[in-house]
């Protein structure tokens, strides 16, 4: 499998892209065996299900642009990852948000966020 393609990064930041290749090589190199590691670990402290899928997933809280968000996310897909952006970030805390008394801290934070100023 070749070197993912990145999306376009403005020149005002040069390094911005060899930090990012950097970063992706890396992850890429110790996907494999790490992610087998990971789900032993997983399935052994009874975390999880036997056999469980490792997918690679990116939470961020601002995109700058529809631009980069189309080239982002088309990237993620071709390659089998997650992209947790602003847009599935508030799906999902609706979602949360929307159902009947929890006693986690997570979903009172969600009913908290969103009372109120989901668009």
């Amino acid at each position: 499998m070749g070197f993912p393609q990145l999306p376009r990064i403005p020149a005002a930041r040069p390094f911005a892209r060899t930090r990012i290749r950097a970063k992706i090589e890396t992850v890429m190199a110790y996907k494999n065996s790490d992610f087998k590691r990971l789900a032993l670990q997983f399935t052994e402290s009874g975390a999880c299900a036997e056999e469980p899928t490792v997918r690679l997933a990116l939470a961020c809280g601002r995109i700058r642009n529809d631009v980069d968000r189309i080239a982002i996310r088309a990237h993620f897909e071709a390659r089998g990852w997650e992209l947790w952006d602003e847009p599935w970030l508030r799906k999902h805390l609706q979602r949360m948000a929307e159902q009947g008394y929890e006693n986690q801290v997570s979903a009172v934070v969600a009913k908290l966020l969103l009372r109120g100023k989901l668009e």
